[in-house]
């Protein structure tokens, strides 16, 4: 995911900020005013994009076990769905181009149509990437303004990278100022959409995902503990997702302090080169070994002060190709659809029923994120190479393929 870069003030000003509104909450006031780390954004992860950068709480991979857990047979598709798209946004670069055009983020009439071709796809869905300002009024402008907002769910996609300006890609919540932003965001985020008819929940319990999870450091367990105790406070138990899954990340004391596990996105120039990957369904080949020790592993260890086992969502992307926003770093193209229908085949092995409910989660980077080619949204052109973005409504046709039960008979 390419980070945005915002106009505003540093940690310097926003501490003292803080000093002079007496430590007040984050969010009041509308969109313009919700962040108090609104500032200039972070320049692409230092391992090329996609899945960012290393990780916040070490660890290995995960151990062997002897039981493999028995896999879901009913599922609920998600997507990453990016509300910052206007004018500035397209001219940075992307693959491809949208069927809707350049369009901007906050039209309810474009956001529609988006919620319409997701629903009868079989998409149920949008994980609304979430960093205050422009996202937190483009969202309510475009999206939850629809008309036929009823026809799909959203979750709110926490983008801690953008939100906190990581340019080392490091939040360290050891320290007061972010700590109390990364709280305080979390709870401004329940009062406004936690509570809406449709936000998404996992047994009755609203999902919260947090991007790039894995880089935080510091008192990570305290700072989650006290957003949760906090909107206990306000009737809601909230089923928070980090972004954890990654080679050598596997880590039980810090896994065990979510609800679910998952990765945004597991792409790796380094592992592309040196395995010579030229197509997806050889990247899904590669990554089917992590999937299956992050889900055995996971359903062996306990949710923090709850019994039930942490909960393994699996994640897919179509293509990759960030050559229009970054150098050098090696597509993964979709050769033809059935690449991609082969990843929601590996994905939905290594799904089981989350929650304790009977249902699977598996999750689908992403929606819109043009700047990576990485998206389902259907696409203006289907001449020319797929991995070049022309591909119409083809990925679409393959998630209703791979999951019939999902997809809808909308227009």
């Amino acid at each position: 995911m390419v980070e945005k870069h915002r106009g505003g003030g540093l940690v310097a000003a926003v501490i003292a900020a803080l000093a002079v509104v007496g430590m007040m909450g984050v969010g009041c006031g509308g969109a313009s005013t919700s962040s108090v780390f609104e500032g200039p954004g972070t320049p692409p992860p230092s391992d090329g994009g996609g899945g960012g950068g290393g990780t916040g709480g070490g660890g290995e991979n995960p151990p062997p076990v002897d039981q493999t857990p028995t896999p879901a047979t009913a599922f609920t598709l998600g997507t990453y769905y990016y509300p910052w798209w206007n004018a500035a946004e397209w001219a940075k670069g992307v693959t491809g181009a949208s069927r809707y055009g350049q369009y901007s983020s906050d039209d309810p009439v474009v956001a529609g149509n988006h919620i319409t071709d997701a629903s009868t796809a079989g998409i149920g869905v949008f994980a609304v990437n979430w960093f205050g300002g422009d996202s937190d009024r483009a969202m309510r402008e475009g999206l939850l303004s629809a008309q036929n907002l009823s026809q799909i769910q959203f979750c709110i996609h926490y983008d801690i990278a953008i939100r906190f300006q990581l340019a080392q890609l490091t939040l360290d919540l050891s320290k007061p100022v972010p700590r109390l932003a990364f709280e305080r965001d979390i709870q401004y985020l329940a009062d406004s959409y936690m509570n809406h008819p449709q936000y998404f929940r996992v047994g009755g319990r609203p999902v919260l995902m947090i991007y790039l999870s894995r880089v935080i450091t510091g008192d990570l367990e305290g700072a989650l503990q006290d957003a949760r105790d906090a909107l206990h406070g306000r009737g809601i138990d909230v089923y928070i997702v980090g972004d954890e899954v990654y080679d050598g990340n596997f880590n039980p004391s810090r896994i065990r302090l979510y609800d679910a596990v998952t990765a945004y996105n597991l792409y790796n120039p380094n592992t592309v080169t040196q395995q010579n990957i030229q197509n997806l369904s050889q990247w899904s080949g590669v990554l089917a070994p992590t999937y299956r020790g992050w889900d055995q592993g996971t359903s062996t260890i306990p949710v923090k002060d709850r019994t039930n086992p942490v909960d393994f969502i699996p994640n897919v992307i179509p293509q990759y190709n960030d050559t229009a926003v970054r150098c050098c770093n090696p597509p993964i193209p979709s050769s033809s659809f059935e690449d991609f229908s082969n990843m929601l085949d590996m994905a939905r092995s290594f799904s089981r029923p989350v929650a304790g409910e009977t249902h699977g989660l598996i999750w689908i980077t992403s929606w819109n994120e043009w700047h990576e080619g990485t998206t389902v949204e259907p696409s203006a052109e289907g001449t020319g190479p797929i991995g070049s973005g022309n591909y119409l409504f083809g990925f679409l046709q393959a998630i209703s393929r791979v999951f019939p039960a999902s997809a809808s008979s909308g227009s």
